[in-house]
């Protein structure tokens, strides 16, 4: 078996290498096209500054001349008259896979009130401790060391872990700020496991105190051991597993398609060769524990008693499909169809344990294996192209007045994106499906007096497929 799946891996990643390959090539025709129309109006083979703010205001409608202009700076051009090549164009592409936009500069409450207490020393330094890794280290080995005393029953300890916690929450609201705190997802969690461990043990003391039945409260203990699921957050290796599984997801869903046709395709003839052969009689029938046929006396499917498990019906087959899958007692189940029919039945279930557990499963398993190893090279390589087209935008950026400040998406940011529209499908997506690679943030301020800041995030694609554009070139062209 294990020589099985690395020969389907092996051939998983060459087919899917050469996938990549046709659809490179085609977006470099689509390019290609589309590059021939945008510059076809201008007197030289290059797209003008025009036509440029046109596309861009066509990709993104809400883009203002300020982020057109700091688009076309991380192009490196240095006349606007002499317009993109269309190697310029190209790098466009790529570079619209980072975000840019205007940070919120507005004060916290603290600052904008309490100025003096808020810039002071003491609070500068409170709020450098909360935004250093060792915060994070000791919120870890608390998170770790209430999960023990969880598992050990020794609730004690309870309030001085919940008191730590209400305490990091408020640290960080002071650092950050109330608004800037809600924008983060893992804020919000962490959050609501606060307040929902914190109302458990207020109402617990409660109920304890009138001795009344605390049965209700049960089901809340469970909320709180899943502050673990913050760790994931915070360490670097659950990162890369939790980025496998959450890539793992929108497949998924193909691949049970998959799995489905084959069961739909397997019941279906195993209800048209075996139903009514094996039946679940009552337990006072005289026939009931040799499944309705007497020549299952004595086998060993007759002393399990898997006279359930039959194809008289459609769910009965997709259960017993489901457990020859997982080949529990995949000898057992087969052999009693084929003393209830022929010798020809087995030809059945090895058909089905080749189709579902030797082919689709390894397939599966070989998907999984080579997002693991992707996600785990990329949090470890600094030489893949997304992260030197970054230096390089960083790079150009300085040379035109920018100050660059990288920050990473495991480290709390001071900053924050204004607020769109709120849509619960792309921000449920957002949280269970992060990138497939390491995202990447860098804060950009200018130099100039007016010091606007902008934040600039990589969304997770190394090739943008540029035909979608080719509906957008036909009013610039």
């Amino acid at each position: 078996m294990n020589l099985l799946l690395a020969v389907i891996f092996s051939n998983y990643k060459q087919h899917l290498q050469d996938e990549q390959q046709v659809v490179r090539k085609r977006q470099l025709d689509t390019l290609m096209v589309i590059f021939e129309r945008l510059s076809s109006q201008e007197s030289t083979s290059c797209i003008s500054f025009e036509t440029y703010s046109r596309l861009m205001r066509s990709v993104k409608p809400e883009i203002g001349e300020n982020l057109i202009e700091v688009y076309w700076t991380t192009l490196d051009v240095t006349n606007k008259e002499h317009g993109l090549n269309l190697k310029q164009f190209n790098e466009l592409l790529l570079n619209l896979n980072f975000e840019l936009v205007q940070r919120n500069t507005d004060k916290k409450i603290l600052q904008k009130y309490f100025p003096s207490i808020y810039n002071s020393k003491p609070s500068r330094i409170i709020i450098d401790f909360v935004n250093s890794d060792l915060f994070r280290a000791i919120i870890n080995l608390l998170i770790i060391g209430n999960a023990i005393s969880l598992a050990a029953s020794y609730n004690a300890l309870e309030w001085f872990f919940l008191s730590l916690f209400i305490l990091e929450a408020v640290l960080k609201m002071y650092a950050i700020g109330v608004k800037e705190y809600f924008q983060h997802r893992w804020n919000i969690f962490d959050f609501a496991i606060v307040f929902v461990s914190t109302t458990y043990s207020l109402l617990t003391a409660i109920i304890y105190s009138l001795k009344l039945n605390r049965e209700v409260l049960d089901a809340i203990l469970v909320i709180r051991v899943l502050r673990l699921v913050k760790l994931i957050g915070n360490v670097e290796r659950f990162k890369v597993i939790f980025g496998t599984f959450s890539k793992v997801i929108p497949t998924l869903i193909t691949y049970l398609r998959v799995m489905f046709m084959t069961y739909y395709i397997f019941a279906m003839i195993g209800m048209e060769a075996f139903q009514g052969k094996i039946v679940q009689l009552k337990q006072n029938d005289t026939l009931a524990e040799v499944c309705n046929d007497t020549r299952l006396n004595g086998t060993e499917f007759a002393r399990a008693q898997y006279c359930r498990n039959n194809f008289n019906d459609y769910l009965s087959s997709l259960i017993l499909l489901f457990e020859l899958t997982v080949v529990n007692q995949w000898h057992v189940l087969a052999g009693g169809f084929v003393t209830v029919t022929s010798k020809v039945s087995r030809l059945f279930f090895l058909a089905f344990h080749l189709c579902a557990v030797i082919v689709v499963l390894n397939i599966f398993t070989a998907f999984v294996i080579d997002s693991f190893l992707n996600q785990y090279t990329l949090s470890k390589s600094k030489e893949f192209p997304w992260i030197q087209q970054e230096n390089i935008i960083s790079e150009r950026l300085k040379r035109k007045g920018y100050r660059v400040i990288r920050r990473y998406d495991n480290s709390e940011q001071s900053e924050a994106v204004p607020r769109r529209r709120f849509n619960f499908v792309k921000a449920f997506q957002a949280f269970i499906r992060p990138s497939v690679y390491r995202r990447m943030t860098v804060v950009l301020e200018t130099m100039r007096d007016e010091e606007r800041a902008l934040l600039l995030r990589w969304s997770g694609h190394v090739d943008t497929d540029p035909t979608a554009l080719l509906n957008l070139t036909n009013e610039a062209s």
